[in-house]
């Protein structure tokens, strides 16, 4: 208040100084803090992304999972949707449904094979899993990716 009263020239260029490190001094620590709790959330999508990427083929639940990694199952989803925008059900589908392709389109195995390296209990339910994210069979799918391959 003494600097806002006071005749002395410069007056304005001290007032606005201290105004400076008065907002420094309450916005950066609360920018701190913000940016800690991202680092946070996004360290903590990583060790979910890598246990997912690890684990799919356990075919696990997601309160399985919650617990491998020590948060609970709203704690995981959220994470899931802040970061990929899925949840972590569709995380470890993208994931099988990346493998499977993989293995149709370039492997040797059979269909069964594949069933069993994925996790599904039988063939049936991995053809019903990548039909209902692909909307083709798992064996229309290695022919057609074969195909393609011919063509190249």
């Amino acid at each position: 208040m003494q600097e806002f009263y006071s005749e002395f020239e410069f007056r304005t260029e001290i007032i606005r100084s201290l105004l400076r490190s008065v907002l420094l001094k309450t916005i950066v620590p609360i920018y701190k803090a913000n940016a800690k709790q991202v680092q946070l959330g996004v360290s903590d999508f990583y060790r979910l992304k890598s246990y997912t990427d690890e684990h799919f083929r356990q075919r696990l639940s997601v309160a399985e999972i919650a617990l491998s990694i020590g948060k609970s199952v709203k704690q995981v989803d959220k994470l899931a949707k802040d970061n990929a925008g899925i949840s972590v059900k569709e995380l470890l589908d993208e994931r099988a449904l990346i493998e499977a392709k993989l293995q149709l389109a370039f492997s040797q195995y059979s269909i069964t094979d594949i069933t069993e390296q994925l996790g599904f209990n039988e063939a049936t339910n991995m053809t019903k899993f990548f039909k209902r994210h692909t909307d083709v069979s798992p064996k229309d799918f290695r022919q057609l990716c074969r195909m393609g391959l011919r063509k190249s």
